[in-house]
């Protein structure tokens, strides 16, 4: 949950690659949660 805020921080400061990079360390996050899927949106869809 901690790592999620992180990378929706580094989104909102314009640190796309840190985000990615987080979520990529995270293989462990459930995809069904709504926090993976907010995050994967922004990542995939931009803003």
């Amino acid at each position: 949950m901690i790592m999620q805020a992180a990378a929706l921080a580094f989104l909102d400061q314009g640190q796309e690659m840190l985000a990615k990079r987080v979520t990529d360390d995270l293989g462990q996050w459930d995809p069904q949660s709504p926090e993976y899927q907010a995050l994967q949106a922004r990542l995939s869809g931009g803003r």
